[in-house]
């Protein structure tokens, strides 16, 4: 196993800035590792005891709309996580960027869900309409940190330069995370 200071994110010769850029990506991705676990394990739980019992209540094709949902939020957490396993390898020098951003390791963007906003929500159960959202907020969540991968892909193809705006992304992302205690 190589040293984490070693990253390919990071091959420029600034090593005090780029240590603390991969120190801030590396917490990212690691928060988002724990609450993906976390979340995926609650809406195993919720699906399998009261997610069931409370789908047995609906309507017919309220039942369908349920279970197209509950598939829906599986293949979200499936793909989220996949995508943080990627980012996890990608910093521990086990795959490069490039090979992070190859067609069949980007983040595939799950089917359309459910909203507030569509008739049907209503008649979904509270529960369910919970872990939904919270799989979409976790979701959009992965979707920044690959944005940000990108850009940083994007500044390492790109010649080295002082006063680059990623790197000035990436500080004021530090400090927020700083100030607000890394949450």
């Amino acid at each position: 196993m190589s040293d984490d200071s070693e990253s390919p994110f990071f091959n420029r010769r600034d090593s005090e800035t780029d240590l603390s850029h991969h120190d801030l990506l590396k917490r990212l991705v690691e928060q988002l590792y724990a609450e993906g676990t976390t979340f995926a394990g609650e809406a195993r739980d919720y699906f399998d005891s009261a997610g069931q019992w409370e789908r047995q209540q609906l309507e017919p094709v309220d039942r369908i709309l349920y279970s197209s949902e509950s598939l829906k939020v599986t293949t979200r957490i499936l793909h989220m996580m996949s995508w943080i396993l990627v980012c996890k390898a990608v910093l521990k020098n086990e795959i490069t960027l490039k090979e992070a951003f190859s067609k069949e390791r980007q983040l595939r963007i799950p089917p359309k869900s459910i909203s507030e906003k569509d008739p049907g929500w209503m008649r979904i159960p509270a529960g369910a309409q919970t872990i939904i959202t919270r799989s979409h907020e976790l979701f959009e969540r992965t979707q920044r940190l690959e944005t940000l991968m990108q850009k940083l892909d994007d500044e390492i193809k790109a010649p080295a330069q002082s006063g680059n705006p990623t790197h000035s992304l990436i500080d004021d992302l530090e400090k927020r995370l700083t100030s607000s205690g890394g949450s």
